[in-house]
């Protein structure tokens, strides 16, 4: 397993399309001992680049499956649903979460969305959650800081940031991001508050992760306050809150759409 690890082209393949092939060629135990790895070291690895999705990969072979074997169709129904259950279960596992199945909710649905949430994009959403909620609260984080005695600062990277961003509080902000990130670690989150921020105008996402999907510990901070304090991964994060934060708010040609 450790050289399938070692092997950042396995890693980064972005088509589900081609990873449907090696999953085709891999026995399930095997894949499931990958993404088993892949949370494992979650919060010693830090890439902004999107895994990719085994569950869609999975789904690409069940369908392929049910056309080439009609008959066979209740097995295949039975397999893949017993396929992402497994998954699902060792994704609650690490992030210690209890799932609630019942006939309400797809087997594929459910795995596909908390595959991305928590494995695809998980180091993104972690940067989008902080930046969205440092643009929404502003005001308040400004004040909490008390960042006024700034304004008049003659500081390089605060003269910078004056002239990058729309507003000069949120040009403060970012010349004392470390600050800012350390008064939202000790903030109190729900997972539901995460997932809402990070699937803008999706409510059935979030929607069926409260239903379904109970954390058993505090999600922010064993998840995401744990990410930022392992001291080197911080420096990455970080420098992605920067542009994050400049994509939403930036006065910079590169980052106005």
């Amino acid at each position: 397993m450790g050289s399938f690890l070692n092997n950042r082209k396995a890693y980064n393949i972005q088509s589900e399309t081609e990873t449907a092939v090696i999953l085709s060629n891999a026995s399930t135990e095997f894949i499931y001992g990958v993404i088993g790895d892949i949370l494992n070291t979650r919060l010693q690895n830090f890439d902004l680049a999107p895994r990719p999705n085994y569950v869609l990969s999975y789904e690409t072979d069940f369908k392929q499956m049910l056309e080439e074997y009609p008959d066979g169709e209740n097995n295949t129904r039975l397999v893949r649903d017993k396929t992402y259950e497994e998954i699902i279960g060792i994704i609650a596992k690490s992030f210690d979460l209890q799932v609630n199945f019942d006939e309400t909710v797809d087997r594929f649905t459910l795995a596909s969305a908390m595959f991305d949430f928590f494995v695809s994009n998980y180091d993104q959403y972690v940067c989008q959650f902080f930046s969205k909620f440092i643009t929404r609260e502003k005001d308040g984080l400004y004040n909490a800081l008390n960042l006024d005695d700034d304004k008049k600062s003659k500081d390089v990277t605060t003269l910078y940031n004056k002239k990058q961003y729309n507003d000069p509080k949120m040009a403060i902000i970012n010349s004392n991001l470390d600050r800012a990130i350390g008064y939202i670690k000790q903030l109190d989150f729900t997972m539901e508050d995460i997932l809402t921020s990070v699937y803008p105008g999706r409510p059935e996402v979030v929607s069926m992760f409260s239903d379904h999907v109970k954390p058993l510990v505090d999600f922010f901070k064993s998840s995401y306050v744990s990410l930022l304090e392992n001291p080197m991964i911080y420096p990455l994060a970080l420098l992605a809150i920067k542009i994050e934060l400049q994509k939403l708010n930036s006065n910079a040609p590169e980052f106005l759409i």
